[in-house]
């Protein structure tokens, strides 16, 4: 046989089965990243709603403590008093918030205190017994909140501890300046938190240099970290459910495989993801950065989740690559075997080039058909997280009921009310679950902006709805030309479908006669009313937020027009509106630079 004839055959082998190795690494790789990708979005998720959580408990204790006259009129004695009386006040404040700061523990809340507008301090609840001390050299947000009289929150380090802290300032009934309040939440809050109630394992790493505070040492506060598995320079706080054992001892091993990755990126202070094997296992590790009030990153929230959707690409893989090298080597054999002569060389090299191509091109539309088969199956385990995240507020609901019942055993309130309490709040936690299947229908997570037609989009709603608003007798109108829009289609016609849904709701409920809802498409804008009374002057500002609704227990989430909002305003770049007209309401979708097709 031609020597020239067999290189170039083994040629051809090796440069098929080089293009499949680089084809399917690509592939692999970009599916790899969305996953990891998708937990760091679920994990950020959970944190920012466990921040907005602690957010409006620290503004509800804020202002249930400044509404207090005699708070006020205590805070703005004690600057000018001598040492003695200051001591007479401060026990004065102790007794009048004792119960409150009592309350407020039970939510998560770690530090109340108290500082005159010189930053000394006049009372930690926290700490009573500690006082008198000026924290300007210590404490960023206390200085900011005194010198511009402007709330500051954020994490930060004190003389003694860290934490997420909301700093507030107090004023008298004249609007004088007379101190700030601090708010805060312990750091390991967070990973006690995700890892009970959002079942997603989680580690508070704290900067090593926080620890060398002399006071830290001496009330022997550090006993309770040790040095991370993730970084050395890191701490992480050993509880019930965070051991040294799982959360350091056995993750050493595990984490030496991505070691230079964490390092890397820890050092750069931004977010990443990667993953580590461990036995038969994939667990993706997002690291999220925690940056203090001068944005600078001095601690992180890890998380570890088990993917099986990372485990089916590498297997698939590696399948394919070895199928492609066994089914081309075949392919080599026999074409070897067959040659004879030039003639046949000729001839047989042709055929070769043809099956090569098409088992190559065969090969990509598969693996085109599993990437969409697995993006597919990503969006349902999202989907899926996401209902799981939103069962969270059950489970807070669930420790309130039974915060209560302390409050019973202190004499705060009586048997009955405590009932009552735990009745209605057992009727509001089967509410919120039904609201999990809402989201289902509604969330989508392809972010891929495109162009597409307003009105025909629009019309695919309507075509959905169409049954529904038959039945009711509910008449549509749809006016205006079509326009064109870069943006995203399916979060577009989730937004459109929230309002129709809630127009259609309250045309049935307020049994409006000749019921009407009217689309107008006005150059950038749709204009969306309906003629069910419009909705009360004294409610209209709180229709977009979260968890606000007007319907009956059971019948709404109060989630669907705040998630229109961040859909328009967030994601595609627009405003969303709404105002009353005689007995109508009218949204407003207000879309920027849009391309017009008239």
């Amino acid at each position: 046989m031609n020597r020239n004839i067999i290189i170039l055959v083994i040629f051809i082998f090796f440069a098929v089965n080089g293009v499949v190795y680089k084809v399917t690494g690509i592939n692999a790789k970009e599916r790899i990243n969305m996953a990891t990708s998708d937990s760091m979005k679920m994990l950020k998720t959970h944190y920012e709603i466990l921040l907005h959580t602690q957010d409006l408990i620290a503004k509800e204790l804020y202002s249930l403590t400044v509404e207090d006259d005699k708070f006020i009129d205590i805070l703005s004695r004690a600057r000018y008093v001598s040492k003695e009386k200051q001591a007479i006040l401060r026990k004065e404040m102790i007794n009048l918030l004792y119960k409150r700061y009592e309350r407020a523990k039970r939510k998560g809340v770690l530090q109340y205190h108290f500082i005159f507008p010189d930053n000394t301090v006049f009372l930690r609840m926290h700490k009573p017994s500690k006082f008198g001390d000026n924290l300007t050299n210590i404490r960023d947000d206390f200085r900011y909140t005194n010198r511009t009289q402007k709330p500051i929150r954020g994490f930060t380090q004190g003389r003694t501890s860290h934490g997420f802290r909301n700093t507030f300032p107090i004023f008298d009934k004249n609007g004088t300046h007379i101190g700030a309040m601090e708010i805060s939440f312990k750091s390991e809050d967070f990973q006690d938190y995700l890892t009970k109630i959002s079942h997603i394992h989680t580690h508070f790493l704290v900067n090593k240099n926080i620890f060398n505070s002399k006071s830290w040492k001496r009330d022997s506060m550090i006993l309770k970290y040790s040095q991370s598995a993730e970084k050395s320079n890191y701490m992480i706080a050993i509880t019930k459910n965070h051991s040294q054992k799982r959360c350091i001892d056995d993750n050493i091993k595990k984490l030496e495989e991505i070691r230079d990755i964490i390092d890397t990126n820890m050092n750069k202070g931004d977010d990443f993801s990667t993953y580590i094997r461990d036995n038969n296992h994939i667990i993706i590790v997002s690291f999220l950065a925690i940056k203090n009030i001068k944005h600078k990153t001095v601690a992180w929230l890890v998380s570890y989740k088990e993917n099986e959707f990372i485990k089916f690409t590498l297997n698939s893989l590696f399948y394919i690559r070895i199928f492609i090298f066994i089914f081309t080597l075949i392919i080599l054999y026999f074409i070897i075997l067959q040659i004879n002569s030039k003639e046949e060389l000729k001839s047989l090299h042709k055929d070769l080039e043809k099956r090569v191509i098409e088992a190559l091109e065969k090969n990509i539309k598969q693996q085109e058909i599993l990437q969409q088969q697995n993006k597919l199956a990503v969006m349902g385990e999202m989907i899926g997280a996401i209902a799981h995240q939103w069962r969270q507020p059950l489970n807070e609901i669930g420790l309130s009921i039974q915060n209560l019942k302390y409050d019973y055993k202190s004499n705060l309130i009586d048997e009955k009310f405590i009932e009552e309490f735990i009745d209605y709040n057992k009727k509001t936690i089967l509410f919120m679950s039904r609201t999990i299947d809402d989201f289902r229908n509604f969330f989508r997570v392809d972010k891929a902006k495109d162009d597409f037609k307003i009105k025909e989009a629009i019309n695919s709603v309507i075509t959905m709805l169409s049954a529904q608003l038959k039945s009711n007798g509910i008449r549509v109108e749809i006016i205006g030309d079509e326009f064109i829009y870069n943006g995203l289609n399916r979060e577009f016609q989730q937004v459109i479908l929230n309002i129709i849904n809630n127009a259609k709701d309250t045309l049935i409920s307020n049994k409006i006669k000749n019921p009407l809802i009217k689309i107008e498409l006005n150059y950038n804008k749709i204009i969306i009313s309906d003629n069910g009374g419009g909705i009360p002057q004294n409610i209209i500002d709180r229709v977009f937020e979260p968890y606000f609704t007007t319907k009956e227990q059971g019948m709404g989430t109060g989630m669907g027009l705040y998630m229109s909002k961040m859909i328009i305003e967030d994601n595609m770049n627009g405003k969303l509106s709404v105002r009353n007209s005689k007995n109508m309401s009218i949204f407003i979708i207000d879309l920027k630079e849009c391309n017009y097709d008239r």
